[in-house]
């Protein structure tokens, strides 16, 4: 019996964990619309910024593969709004003028397409993990999307938001009144992952009960 209690009390924090490491939210510092494909891995906004995909890394256009993972990319996000999510540690990469992020695409209604992984996927880019917030081995290829309420396969972006990225300072999000993309950058609220807790503790101890009563 109390192997029964104890195996449903395991079974359920294994859930738990792995529902809250496959994406449940995801932190959207703001949406651009795409303007130009520069490579694989690097694209401009309308805002005339250039965003560089983090910790991936795709051949150069005269390399094997480069122009291939140029079009890929092209026809994933080109013209299309993106989302953004920057990097907190340094917001730039080495050169000081690209800002590194993992780049969301619209999937539908409820889930975003994670522009990095699938480039991964798709044997376009390889993993080139940088110094960053970002661990490429923990990404999911599809995450819940923050703005559910969008019914078109192109969402909304206008007013699109500012991204002012200079050598020697953050850059500027502000995300678009329409789309407001503002998740927790927790995947569960504390009080509520304690009232998980809570209950399934008190759950496995009326179980542990019962069974053992039988």
């Amino acid at each position: 019996m109390i192997k029964k209690s104890l195996l449903f009390f395991i079974l359920f924090f294994l859930f738990l964990f792995s529902f809250t490491k496959t994406g449940f939210c995801v932190e959207v510092d703001g949406t651009a619309l795409v303007t130009n494909i520069i490579d694989g891995n690097t694209f401009d906004v309308y805002t005339e910024d250039t965003i560089r995909l983090a910790d991936i890394n795709t051949p150069e256009l005269d390399e094997p593969g480069g122009q291939e993972a140029k079009d890929f990319l092209s026809d994933l996000i080109y013209m299309k709004p993106v989302y953004l999510d920057i990097d907190d540690y340094y917001q730039f990469d080495t050169t000081g003028t690209r800002i590194v992020c993992v780049v969301y695409t619209y999937y539908n209604s409820t889930h975003l397409l994670n522009v990095n992984k699938v480039l991964l996927n798709e044997g376009y880019a390889v993993i080139d993990n940088n110094d960053n917030e970002f661990d490429p081995n923990s990404w999911s290829l599809y995450v819940l999307n923050p703005t559910t309420s969008s019914p078109s396969p192109t969402p909304t972006i206008s007013p699109a938001p500012t991204i002012t990225p200079t050598p020697t300072s953050s850059p500027i999000i502000s995300p678009s009144p329409t789309e407001t993309p503002q998740p927790s950058t927790s995947p569960i609220d504390p009080l509520v992952l304690g009232l998980i807790i809570v209950i399934v503790i008190l759950g496995s101890v009326i179980l542990f009960l019962l069974f053992r009563k039988k």
